[in-house]
Parts: structure tokens; C-alpha cells; sequence
């Protein structure tokens, strides 16, 4: 079997932004017991993070692992054992898992931007902070049944551990998870669509809650772009899986590694690079910086939209 470029790709994002996402999950959950006017925010996003680790930690045992061929005779052996077919799994089931969970925090944000006051904003950020996040894990785990049962995978031969299975079963796969990407992403693009239009309104606002919120617009941009690479990708997948398995699906295939990369760790560059309060707090946990002045994350406290001119308290 030959080590893909993209696998080089993977593990050098990986040993490049693990030092950064780490300590931002660490910053978030200390804001999730200090900050309360944010902590459904910050559980959502501390959730999301140890999914993503998860899902990059499967990804490297069950992938990266088995293309290096140091384990040839582990993933042979225990193949029977819903290992091949984990191997096949688990892009489709990770796809399915980050998607949702980017559109929990899409429509987090904008319940809390657009519904500020209504009922259902204190549902989810007061009264049951916990419901978005037990959708966050428990909608995709359901929705992914379908392709956790596929359990007739297995390897070529001992010394090629490519995953071996019909092609309708593939098409199947690819299209259930299309199907699932396509429309999380037209409900992601439609929070943010509404939440520009609202941001566009009251740009005129003194609020400082207002103009925290748009830098928080652009600093979640991220997870938006890589949400629709992994849309492009699911498509031309799909595409390509109609014809044979071969050929540009093989191709696809050596390029997920690198998509599935940037979708994970985006969201905690763009937080890193623009968000200054994260930045040093991770500064000072990792030793490189002396806290000054203790406080919480200078996200958005209050979401009243103050006419310009009229003062504003906070």
C-alpha cells in the first residue's frame, strides 16, 4: 500500500494545531464555570472539540495506522471484528457528527443574536443549557445507525489493507451522508445568512455586545468555509461512486484526510488569530504569558441592540 501525500498532511496539521486546540478546549471549559452569560456557548464549543479530537484520534488509529503498515497483522487479524468495516465507517459517521455539530453552534448563535429575549433563547441558554448539546451527539449517533450496521468490509490481502466492498453499498454510504451534509449545510448557511442580515441592520448601533458579535461573525466564517469543501466533497463523491470505485473516488478518497483536517481545526485557528482574550489566555496557560488582570473571555454578554447615540450600560 503506498502512504498518501495526504496522510504526511494530516499528521503534520495534527502535530501542528493539537498544541493550539488543547489549550483552547482547557480556556473554554474555565470560561464555561466563570462566564455564565455564555455557557452554552462554551459547552457547545468544548463538546465539538473533544469530538473533533475524537474523530481525529479514529481517524489516525483506523487510517493513518493501518496505510503506514506497522499494523498489518492487528487490522488482519481482528478484520472479522468490525475492523474493516470501521475503516470504511468512519468518514461517513465523522461527516455526519461534525456537520451537525457546526450547525448546533450555528443555530446557537443565532438564537442567541436574532431570538435575544424570546423564550426559546432562554430554553437553550439558561433554563436547558444542556439540550443542544445532547442533540449535538445523539441526532448524528441516530442518523448514522444506517451505516453502523454495514459490517461486511474487509481487506484485500494481509500486505494490502485497502477496504474491499460492493459498489452499491459504497453509493449507499456516500449518498445517505450527502444527503445529510447538503442539507446541515443549507440550515448552517441560512443561521449565518440571517445573522449577517441582522449584524447589516444594526450596524449603526453603539452596542458594544453588537460589535463583539461581529467579530465573532468573522471569526466563525471558518467553520463555514470548511463546511462547504466538505459539501463539494460529498457531492463529487457521489457523483464519481455512480460510475465505479475507482478512478476519481480513489482520488477523493486520498484527498479527505486533508479536508477533514482543515474542517477540525479551523474553527480553533480562527478563534487563536482573532480572538485576542482567547489568545493570551492560552498564552498564560501555557506559561508564555503572566496573567495581569483576571476576568472572562470578552465575548458578548448582552445582546440588546442600543440605537446610536443612546448610551449604552453593561
Amino acid at each position: 500500500m503506498v502512504f498518501w501525500w495526504s496522510q504526511w498532511v494530516f499528521l503534520a496539521v495534527n502535530i501542528v494545531s493539537l498544541p493550539v486546540y488543547l489549550p483552547i478546549i482547557a480556556v473554554c471549559i474555565k470560561e464555561y464555570k466563570h462566564n455564565a452569560a455564555q455557557r452554552s456557548f462554551y459547552l457547545i464549543i468544548v463538546s465539538q472539540g473533544f469530538m473533533d479530537l475524537g474523530l481525529m484520534a479514529s481517524y489516525f488509529i483506523f487510517a493513518t495506522l493501518r496505510l503506514s503498515e506497522f499494523c498489518n497483522n492487528f487490522f488482519w487479524t481482528y478484520k472479522d471484528y468490525y475492523i474493516a468495516s470501521w475503516c470504511f465507517n468512519q468518514t461517513y459517521v465523522s461527516a455526519i457528527l461534525r456537520c451537525f455539530g457546526v450547525l448546533v453552534i450555528s443555530f446557537q448563535r443565532y438564537v442567541s443574536l436574532c431570538k435575544h429575549g424570546h423564550p426559546i433563547e432562554q430554553i437553550i441558554n439558561s433554563s436547558h443549557r444542556w439540550v443542544l448539546p445532547l442533540l449535538q451527539w445523539t441526532v448524528p449517533s441516530i442518523v448514522s445507525l444506517p451505516l453502523l450496521v454495514i459490517s461486511n468490509a474487509t481487506f484485500i490481502a494481509p500486505d494490502n489493507l485497502e477496504v474491499l466492498l460492493d459498489r452499491q453499498t459504497i453509493t449507499l454510504a456516500t449518498s445517505m451522508t450527502g444527503l445529510f451534509v447538503a442539507i446541515t449545510f443549507v440550515l448552517c448557511f441560512l443561521c449565518y445568512w440571517i445573522i449577517l442580515r441582522f449584524l447589516v441592520k444594526h450596524r449603526y448601533s453603539n452596542s458594544i455586545a453588537l460589535k463583539r458579535e461581529r467579530r465573532l461573525y468573522v471569526q466563525m466564517l471558518g467553520l463555514i468555509v470548511g463546511f462547504a469543501l466538505l459539501f463539494v466533497f460529498y457531492v463529487l463523491q457521489f457523483k464519481f461512486s455512480l460510475r465505479s470505485n475507482d478512478g476519481p473516488v480513489f482520488t477523493m478518497r486520498v484527498v479527505f484526510p486533508v479536508v477533514s483536517c482543515f474542517f477540525s481545526y479551523v474553527n480553533a485557528w480562527m478563534m487563536f488569530i482573532l480572538n485576542n482574550d482567547i489568545r493570551r489566555k492560552v498564552f498564560v496557560l501555557m506559561g508564555f504569558q503572566v496573567q495581569k488582570v483576571p476576568g472572562s473571555v470578552n465575548m458578548s454578554t448582552s445582546l440588546k441592540v442600543t440605537p446610536v447615540g443612546e448610551p449604552t450600560r453593561f
